[in-house]
């Protein structure tokens, strides 16, 4: 996928760092997903600014400045 692809997906490694009130008082949660299981706000993928982020290699020494993946998840 492209890296603009891979910046609106969502990534396991964010944790956004938030307060909710509860009746014994504020507590800080560290998610990365909302409430209703939507994606929170800043917990997508960085691309190559990402350590993990990797370029898909067209032959066996030339690296595409098009298309790449997320090495965390492993080759696609």
């Amino acid at each position: 996928m492209t890296e603009e692809e891979a910046k609106t997906k969502w990534c396991p490694m964010v944790r956004r760092v938030s307060q909710a009130m509860s009746s014994g008082g504020v507590s800080v949660l560290a998610a990365n997903r909302n409430g209703n299981g939507d994606i929170a706000a800043g917990s997508e993928c960085i691309g190559s600014a990402c350590m993990m982020f990797r370029w898909t290699l067209r032959s066996d020494s030339e690296r595409s400045d098009e298309h790449g993946y997320c090495g965390l998840a492993g080759k696609p």
